[in-house]
């Protein structure tokens, strides 16, 4: 489980980096309630590493808590009141999915997030493209950082 913070956000995110591994954001609440969520998150990437589906592309598992709650909303359309909120993102092709094989938005469950998956591997889940942000993150010691110009080139 890897936590999204300003050093972590462009090995992350950003189109080329690892440009095949797919990643499973969590968006979660800051305090004893996204601890909660962060042990929820870690079951789900246990019960997917353990499951023996075959993986076509690396996965790996990000949570992003409310403090990057700006960058979220532009990017995913991911409000505060969507929270707890899963996503599945592909840096490489400058895209996410919100949506199961079934149609459904996904559910903070492993359930939802290993159907998206299968629904990429197979070709059926839709993607969105993830909107351009230029952005700061505020601390929630009230100081600003800035953390990345985010252009997308056209690739």
């Amino acid at each position: 489980m890897t936590p999204l913070t300003k050093e972590t956000y462009k090995d992350i995110m950003e189109p080329g980096a690892e440009y095949t591994t797919l990643v499973v954001l969590g968006a979660i609440h800051s305090g004893d309630e996204g601890k909660a969520e962060i042990a929820k998150m870690e079951t789900i990437a246990r019960s997917f590493r353990r499951g023996g589906r075959k993986q076509y592309r690396p996965v790996k598992f990000v949570t992003a808590d409310e403090t990057w709650q700006v960058a979220l909303e532009r990017m995913f359309g991911i409000r505060t009141a969507d929270l707890p909120r899963l996503v599945v993102v592909d840096p490489a092709k400058d895209v996410y999915y919100e949506g199961t094989i079934e149609g459904n938005l996904v559910n903070f469950d492993g359930e939802s997030a290993f159907s998206v998956l299968e629904g990429i591997w197979k070709e059926w889940a839709k993607p969105k493209k993830i909107q351009s942000a230029s952005w700061a993150h505020t601390t929630k010691m009230g100081t600003t950082v800035s953390i990345y110009s985010h252009k997308r080139d056209s690739r």
